[in-house]
């Protein structure tokens, strides 16, 4: 870790505070501000932003609201910082800004590929034995971000970790249905088995799931609880019914875990251009 190691956190919103929470914790140096309040004594405005304030920084943080990403990204490189952005999710919202993913410095924010639950799975699937999974992700009524719908705010997540984990490019088939805040995507892989999204703002449940269904398997992860089980027929002869194996996981936050990667030297870059390509599509149709 270098000395002159310096984090902006841009945003403080809901996840700029969480993003400051862990920051804090691994003692590192860092600026709070947010360039689209003007409520907060101490936070510097957009316009005020100028090239020598950049240079104090080795690496921004980008969590204001989705549709000021881009902005802030482009303003960041038109005052020369050449430092490493981590933008939060969705990078961007609108399609003509996609290059944003070909820099090498921005890494994308997508979390949960850090979830400890999430690596074990990965490690754990043959894809070539799939024949479904499923992917649930739902928040208890009144208790997330109803500033936007379902599937804009967290649709992302569950879109990107179906490519990581299966290395799919796309989805060749699907179609959304949506009643109230509640959506439903049903689709085809590229090698043919199924897949099918459930987002909702509406439940009773905080549920982050995902369901795997091989030809000699099933896998269930947990990514609240960051469990993994699989479930196969006895081969006891004097068995009847399932076994279920439980697999170690090392829990641990997941936005630690990926600021730590941010910050490393050789952490692995996240780029997420084709999950939110697709993403971006089914934007489209569900209108």
């Amino acid at each position: 870790m270098s000395a002159d190691m310096k984090i902006l956190i841009c945003g403080l919103g809901r996840m700029g505070k969480v993003h400051e929470k862990y920051i804090k914790s691994l003692n590192l140096k860092y600026s709070c501000y947010d360039p689209y309040r003007d409520d907060i004594s101490d936070s510097l405005r957009l316009e005020n932003i100028t090239s020598d304030t950049v240079k104090e920084f080795s690496h921004v943080l980008i969590s204001t609201p989705e549709g000021t990403h881009a902005e802030l990204y482009y303003k960041f490189k038109d005052l020369g910082f050449y430092g490493k952005f981590l933008i939060e999710k969705p990078v961007i919202v609108n399609e003509k800004d996609k290059d944003i993913f070909l820099d090498s410095s921005v890494y994308s924010g997508m979390v949960e590929r850090f979830n400890p639950a999430v690596d074990k799975l990965k490690s754990l699937v043959e894809v070539s034995n799939i024949v479904s999974m499923d992917f649930v992700r739902c928040s208890v009524k009144g208790s997330s971000n109803q500033r936007v719908d379902s599937f804009t705010d967290v649709g992302i997540h569950d879109i990107d970790l179906y490519l990581h984990i299966t290395s799919q490019k796309d989805i060749s088939s699907y179609q959304i249905f949506q009643h109230s805040n509640t959506f439903s995507l049903f689709g085809k892989s590229e090698s043919g088995h199924l897949v099918r999204f459930l987002w909702s703002n509406e439940t009773f449940s905080k549920e982050r799931k995902i369901v795997v269904r091989q030809t000699d398997c099933t896998y269930e992860a947990n990514l609240i609880e960051q469990t993994v089980r699989k479930f196969t027929s006895s081969k006891d002869p004097n068995s009847q019914g399932i076994v279920c194996q439980n697999f170690y996981v090392e829990k641990s936050s997941s936005i630690k875990n990926e600021i730590e990667n941010f910050i490393s030297n050789d952490g692995e870059r996240v780029s997420s251009m084709l999950s939110h390509m697709l993403y971006l599509d089914i934007k489209k149709e569900k209108k």
